[in-house]
């Protein structure tokens, strides 16, 4: 559990080292900051990442089980010229699989960084709003007292008659 609150808070911390050249230590404060502050998005899609990943390794799994099997088949044959046929048979099959489960994991690494830029890129939109938005409010704060404080009400006693 503290492994994943790390994972998650520290998960924009490349970003703002490429980006914003921050130090190690600074860019982990703040994407831990980023990710606090923004902790819908970062766990929604903190969560789905971890569904791709397991969804990659039951199909990496299934890829893994099936040589296996292939392989059982293969030592039920006795006929030598047989088994060599369907070891190679078997070698192609294996090499195609291997090559689509390199394929589909560099496809998901990528998929998975163009995600958290995304995120990244959504989550300081968001702070530039809220605090342009906080700013515009701050400068109300004094609900028009600001103008009297800087300038006199005429009266009677500082009117000039001639």
């Amino acid at each position: 559990v503290f492994a994943f609150c790390l994972n998650m808070c520290f998960a924009y911390s490349k970003f703002f080292i490429i980006f914003e050249e921050k130090h190690a230590l600074e860019a982990l404060g703040a994407s831990t900051g980023l990710a606090v502050r923004h902790i819908h998005i970062t766990g929604k899609l903190y969560f789905t990442m971890i569904l791709l990943y397991l969804r990659t390794i039951l199909v990496a799994i299934f890829f893994l089980v099936l040589p296996f099997i292939i392989s059982s088949i293969i030592a039920f044959f006795t006929i030598l010229s047989l088994k060599i046929f369907l070891l190679w048979i078997f070698w192609i099959i294996s090499s195609i699989l291997f090559i689509f489960i390199v394929h589909l994991n560099s496809t998901l690494e990528i998929f998975v960084e163009a995600a958290w830029y995304e995120a990244y890129m959504l989550c300081k939109k968001e702070d530039k709003e809220y605090s342009g938005h906080h700013e515009d409010h701050s400068s109300h704060d004094n609900h028009g007292h600001e103008e009297t404080a800087h300038h006199e009400k005429p009266t009677t006693h500082n009117v000039h008659h001639h």
